[in-house]
């Protein structure tokens, strides 16, 4: 009954279900059959027949109640002298200057432009999955978020080739920014609050198809420390680390020690505990509506504090790591839910032996799924490897012991092929066919001096990498795919000595539009006596990378975004709030 009440039918079709029920009871009591369980399937069947908005209280059904939860969390303090308080776990962090940790390296990512509105959009990792920035464009507007004295600010441009104007400011106080995302008219804000008291992530959507007067439309929090998120067919996905305070846990009163959605404490059977695992730490994550956004869509939660996250376009991995049992050798807890319109449904899980380092380093392919991981041995020589796993995450398929005694620094997944790094000494890129998901095949293993620690595909048949060479130096690679059994580096770009950028460890401040073969990204040059900082652009013209663009810079690397509207270039700056305008066909400022 409770289910049915979140969705009203109309006279007519509740007339008819009325009808059902009376005949089936009529028939049931003839017959002796208890008239209980009959109007219960006809409920039922009547609620599945109809798309509900939002689950019910408790609709996952998890078993889970909230004195299991506070035993497992007392059984937690009880063992463990040691309490996680705000200031160790979450010091605030100021995102325009910090890498992001959720960022590293590039997988099967978006071409960053987009030909149906003729502009650049946010590098992505999925094809549909939106990732969250500090810059965003929609063709007509560009708009950005940035630090404020009393907490941050998001700018709206109105755009129109080298005509650029601010039309209006959104201030959000006692808050720090996270992400931004515009879709179509709205404008969603996400941001960690200032609360000393505890963690809470805040979600802000603002209707701005009157650029002049933007209308807030609503305002969540959910409680922990915002991790990550997605946007995908109309829905936010929301992510968020939560710990419960050791001083404030009180095992008789929920609201102490169960995340909170709206100041409202979430419901048991919400919560998955996957094993007799014990922790004062939760993942919580949330669904929205941007159509329908007077409350969450859906949200669940689990015990653990998830090192990464990865999104394909129909399911979630979330990855917890574990290193309580053995220090030396890392083992990670993989979870998967489909997340169909919003709603979270709970896969499988399984525990591997080794560190998926990286949300980027994760891929689903035909329905399985893919990673590649390090392993630590006993010896202190670390392996790499790459797995594949059914729908249910059953291993079918694996190479092992690649890259001995190496780091993985990047990977990248095209069509049937997976492309990775490793590095130490030297930089081998390794080509792997997943054609045969039962029998993955290494094609080839290609060694060179330096490494790459980004990876995005470039033009047919071309693979592009950024990373650092012998020198201290930024380096491009552009690598012929081909022929994966016979991977090869076309050509390479060494800048000066003591250059650096943060594309390995921020994938959405690299410029990426394959159709114009342009590379923009921010560089950093250390000298003796200063340090430069400038906005560079690259074209591969000729068989060669050719710079066409460098503008001298003073605000950190993270703040710099490229986009591209029509023929005109934008050098984006959210820290001195200031766009740069040039002609694509010149290179020049647009006058």
């Amino acid at each position: 009954m409770k289910k049915l009440q979140n969705k009203q039918p109309s006279h007519r079709a509740a007339g008819f279900s009325r009808r059902k029920i009376i005949v089936a009871a009529c028939l049931f009591l003839a017959t002796g059959v208890g008239l209980f369980w009959a109007i219960h399937i006809l409920l039922t069947n009547n609620h599945n027949s109809t798309t509900v908005s939002r689950k019910s209280a408790g609709q996952h059904g998890f078993d889970t109640s909230y004195e299991t939860i506070s035993r497992r969390m007392d059984s937690y303090y009880e063992n463990n002298n040691v309490y996680f308080s705000i200031a160790d776990n979450s010091a605030v962090i100021d995102y325009a200057q910090t890498e992001s940790s959720d960022s590293l390296n590039s997988v099967s990512k978006s071409t960053g432009s987009s030909a149906a509105t003729d502009h650049s959009t946010t590098d992505t990792q999925v094809d549909g999955v939106m990732e969250g920035d500090i810059v965003n464009t929609d063709g007509n507007h560009i708009v950005t978020i940035q630090n404020s004295t009393t907490g941050f600010t998001a700018s709206l441009y109105e755009v129109s080739g080298k005509k650029i104007e601010k039309k209006q400011v959104i201030p959000i106080s006692n808050a720090d920014y996270r992400e931004m995302y515009l879709q179509d008219t709205t404008l969603v804000l996400i941001a960690q609050t200032w609360s000393q008291q505890e963690r809470k992530t805040a979600l802000y959507l603002y209707d701005i198809s009157d650029l002049s007067n933007p209308v807030r439309l609503c305002e969540h929090t959910q409680d922990g420390e915002f991790q990550t998120s997605r946007l995908t067919d109309g829905y936010l996905y929301t992510f968020t680390h939560y710990t419960v305070e050791k001083q404030t846990f009180d095992k008789e009163k929920p609201e102490t020690f169960v995340p909170r959605l709206d100041e409202k404490v979430m419901p048991a059977d919400d919560i998955l505990l996957l094993t007799d695992q014990n922790d004062c730490r939760y993942q919580v994550m949330t669904s929205l509506s941007l159509s329908n956004y007077q409350e969450f869509t859906d949200e669940t939660a689990s015990f653990g504090s998830p090192s990464n996250y990865y999104m394909s376009q129909e399911n979630l991995y979330i990855v917890h790591e574990d290193r309580d049992s053995d220090w030396n050798s890392v083992k990670s807890d993989i979870g998967k839910y489909s997340y169909k319109n919003g709603l979270f449904t709970y896969i499988a899980n399984t525990k591997i032996r080794g560190q998926i380092q990286n949300s980027y380093y994760m891929h689903e392919y035909k329905g399985n799924f893919v990673f590649v991981y390090t392993m630590d041995s006993y010896e202190g020589v670390s392996s790499n490897g790459l797995c594949v796993m059914d729908d249910k995450l059953n291993l079918i398929g694996e190479l092992s012991r690649l890259g001995l005694d190496e780091t993985i620094y990047a990977s990248y997944f095209l069509d049937n092929m997976a492309y990775f790094v490793t590095y130490r000494e030297t930089d081998p890129v390794f080509a792997v066919d997943l054609a045969d998901p039962k029998n993955p095949v290494l094609k080839s293993e290609l060694k060179l001096p330096g490494f790459s620690s980004y990876l995005h595909s470039f033009g047919e048949n071309q693979l592009l990498g950024i990373g650092e060479g012998e020198e201290n130096n930024v380096k491009f690679s552009l690598f012929s795919t081909e022929n994966p059994e016979n991977l090869s580096e076309i050509s390479h770009l060494l800048m000066s000595p003591n250059t650096y950028s943060i594309a390995g460890s921020d994938h959405r401040v690299v410029f990426v539009d394959e159709a114009r073969m342009l590379i923009g990204i921010g560089i950093d040059q250390y000298t003796s006596s200063h340090k430069k900082l400038k906005y560079e652009v690259y074209q591969w013209k000729n068989n060669r990378f050719q710079k066409v663009l460098s503008q001298k810079q003073s605000s950190p690397l993270s703040c710099l975004r490229g986009v591209r509207i029509g023929e005109y270039f934008y050098i984006v700056d959210v820290q001195e709030e200031q766009i740069q305008v040039y002609d694509i066909k010149t290179w020049k400022i647009a006058k």
